[in-house]
């Protein structure tokens, strides 16, 4: 979602099996460029599988990892090897302001046969029924309950995006 200089993008196009750049599209510059974090992201996604280019591969599950994580020596690929959605739940209490079940965001998996699912639940929460209060980490876990493999450990490390303090998860 992001407008990138013609050398980043030429990095990420050799490195990559399919490259989709959404920057230029108004809705997506305007939810990326707003405060609401969770929608940009709600919106990116939404936008991909919905694409010609997401329709058109066959998928047996879908990963998702947030673009400033990186992978470590503790991610377990065989812990996401199975028909279910993988989450790590968040601890209740780590969000002060309420105890609203969540999931990490980071890192997730999502079973072919729950795409449709997902999707719904994005068109859901991103549409009418929008509400900047509630994040993303509490609608993953609102809409996404169906065959639910907990995770304890996602195997990955970066900088958070809203302070840039450094985690590894």
């Amino acid at each position: 979602g992001s407008i990138l200089n013609s050398a980043m993008e030429k990095g990420f196009k050799e490195n990559v099996n399919i490259y989709l750049n959404y920057s230029y599209d108004q809705i997506v510059y305007n939810a990326v460029n707003d405060i609401h974090k969770s929608y940009a992201e709600g919106i990116l996604i939404l936008k991909f599988l919905q694409s010609d280019e997401f329709k058109n591969i066959n998928v047996e599950n879908l990963f998702k990892l947030s673009g400033r994580y990186y992978l470590t020596n503790s991610f377990k690929l065989d812990e996401y090897l199975n028909k279910q959605n993988c989450f790590r739940p968040i601890p209740t209490g780590v969000y002060q302001h309420d105890y609203t079940a969540r999931y990490y965001p980071v890192l997730y998996k999502i079973n072919k046969s729950y795409l449709e699912e997902y999707e719904h639940m994005f068109i859901n929460h991103l549409t009418d029924t929008y509400n900047p209060n509630i994040d993303i980490e509490a609608f993953l876990c609102k809409y996404m309950k169906n065959n639910v493999k907990f995770l304890d450990l996602l195997g990955v490390a970066g900088n958070v995006s809203v302070n840039g303090v450094y985690i590894e998860q």
